[in-house]
């Protein structure tokens, strides 16, 4: 983490910030169970609203992006089932306030 000036955690296989950690960084997960599309995905249930606000906020409050993955099926598309469950996290989603000033810990990384 000392080389670079974002971090990027792989949320999905266990990578999180710690509570010191004020950013810059990145955070990705998915709705479904893998990466990558499986024809499971269009049926499955999917990670909750709530869970993905939770994970959009916890990244916010430590000035990470937070990104959420949908693979897109054989045909290029986004499955209907996971295009809604977006919609509904956007329909739900809370903007947080501009940064107005660097956070003490800015680019502080642990050794």
């Amino acid at each position: 983490m000392d080389h670079t000036d974002i971090v990027f955690y792989e949320n999905a296989a266990g990578q999180d910030f710690d509570a010191t950690f004020a950013g810059p960084g990145a955070s990705c997960n998915i709705l479904t169970e893998t990466w990558f599309w499986r024809k499971a995905d269009s049926t499955m249930e999917l990670k909750s609203v709530d869970w993905a606000l939770q994970k959009v906020e916890e990244a916010n409050h430590h000035n990470v992006t937070f990104l959420l993955n949908a693979a897109p099926n054989q045909l290029g598309l986004i499955d209907e089932n996971i295009v809604k469950q977006f919609k509904a996290v956007g329909e739900r989603y809370n903007k947080p306030a501009k940064l107005e000033e660097v956070p003490e810990n800015w680019l502080h990384r642990l050794k």
